[in-house]
């Protein structure tokens, strides 16, 4: 497939080369794919989609859209991007929505004669056909983010940057944008997602990057990602301790055969238990290890497949880097 998007050994500095928000980041996106880009808030994801857009120049490293030197011709390139950032910028607030699209439709070379009736489809999709001549200072929040996606969408780009690009919607309609999403992919468009959600990553993405102050850790297929991380199945059960067996204490009966996270809500602690041990009774396990401590079990023992959050909070260990 036509690679979209090509960065290359990219790498940003602030503050005069003293924080490096990306390091030596390389990725592709190729026509039709859509690459889940994940990571804690402030491991670098909006500075590389900045960076992708031309909005952000990179300190070093090269960015290609669709074979044009993004850095060196920033005007070219952006005829093939389409960029949601999302937030109450972007828009002129006291004109109407249909102004705003009319404005930014003739800013991404919409033929006039099709600007309508692109501008119609595209409010359509996004459920905003009814607010065509509200003012967007009027807009909700959600209503605001799905107008950022209708004017990516203006001009048929090649190349879609998403930022969270469901935040602030609901439920429902976020599960319609996520429809359009897979649309515009098999469409040819190529994706780049930034997603606070593993769950949508999980559902959208043909491609995953995991992002660490700005290092890209691992990136691949959703199996790839699952190997790094070491996990062959993830466990969960609620426990109140008492006495000696404090949260810790439950943690180190599983020492070297997976990682546990554990969490508080009133008195009763919340364990995940990640596996690194091979297709073993992990329920048995977890009971055999209360019962030989004088406890009784868990009634709530669940143990399931591995997920792509699952794997990240694996690899968000710092044991997990040593080898990256």
């Amino acid at each position: 497939m036509t690679q979209v998007l090509q960065l290359n050994h990219v790498s940003r500095d602030f503050n005069k080369g003293r924080t490096h928000a990306v390091r030596d980041v390389s990725l592709t996106v190729r026509k039709g794919e859509i690459l889940g880009l994940v990571g804690v808030n402030g491991a670098g994801k909006t500075t590389i989609v900045k960076m992708c857009s031309t909005l952000l120049m990179p300190t070093s490293g090269d960015i290609k859209i669709n074979g044009i030197d993004a850095v060196r011709s920033p005007e070219k390139a952006r005829g093939d991007i389409g960029l949601v950032i999302g937030g109450d910028r972007g828009f002129y607030p006291r004109a109407t929505v249909l102004a705003n699209m009319r404005f930014f439709a003739d800013l991404a070379g919409v033929p006039y004669r099709h600007r309508n009736e692109q501008i119609s489809q595209l409010l359509k999709a996004v459920s905003l056909e009814a607010k065509g001549n509200s003012h967007v200072n009027e807009l909700s929040r959600g209503q605001k983010q799905r107008l950022h996606i209708a004017r990516a969408l203006l001009g048929n780009p090649s190349l879609l940057l998403l930022d969270e690009p469901t935040i602030g919607l609901d439920p429902d309609v976020a599960l319609q944008m996520r429809d359009l999403i897979r649309i515009m992919s098999s469409k040819g468009v190529g994706i780049l997602l930034t997603s606070h959600s593993m769950v949508e990553v999980e559902e959208l993405a043909n491609k995953v990057a995991v992002l660490d102050s700005g290092v890209i850790r691992v990136q691949g297929e959703l199996n790839d990602i699952y190997r790094y991380a070491h996990i062959s199945r993830t466990s969960t059960f609620s426990f109140t301790p008492s006495g000696l067996f404090r949260p810790e204490t439950v943690a180190e009966w599983f020492a070297g055969k997976g990682q546990v996270i554990y969490r508080a809500v009133g008195s009763t602690w919340f364990f995940t238990v990640l596996w690194n041990l091979s297709s073993l009774p992990f329920d048995h396990l977890i009971t055999t290890a209360f019962q030989s401590n004088g406890l009784t079990a868990p009634v709530d023992i669940y143990t399931r497949k591995v997920t792509l959050e699952d794997a990240f909070l694996s690899i968000s260990q710092k044991g997990v880097y040593e080898d990256a």
